[in-house]
């Protein structure tokens, strides 16, 4: 009974040993299958990443060079109505600077008339 136990323990040692190297196997076969895949799936990561920072990148440049067109055309437009205003400004100084001289004259006159009767009262 001893050698028949004996026996059957160095069989299920044996078929143990085997099942074991059989499931190592597997096993590394398993982290090579999931390693492969793992370094698939982080490439197409990253190209999809790639390509989608393209995508936004290149929509952000066309909405900023919108943006900045239409910020040159308003640039544009204040200019030229700063342009308007300030040759509406000379014109406005101009006439002021003229009317200024009608007045000093016309005060002339008036000074000169003013002597004129008061001389005439004291000749008078």
């Amino acid at each position: 009974m001893a050698l028949l136990s004996f026996g059957y323990i160095i069989y299920l040692q044996v078929t143990r040993q085997a099942d074991f190297e059989q499931i190592e196997v597997s096993f590394y076969n398993s982290v090579k299958r999931i390693e492969g895949l793992s370094d698939e799936a982080i490439r197409t990561h990253f190209e999809n990443v790639e390509h989608y920072t393209g995508k936004v990148l290149k929509a952000f440049g066309e909405d900023t060079r919108e943006q900045l067109e239409q910020t040159h055309a308003k640039l544009l437009d204040i200019d030229t109505t700063q342009q308007a205003l300030s040759y509406q400004l000379q014109e406005l100084q101009r006439a002021n600077a003229q009317q200024a001289d009608e007045i000093k004259k016309r005060d002339a006159i008036i000074e000169r008339k003013t002597r004129q009767i008061q001389r005439l009262k004291n000749a008078v």
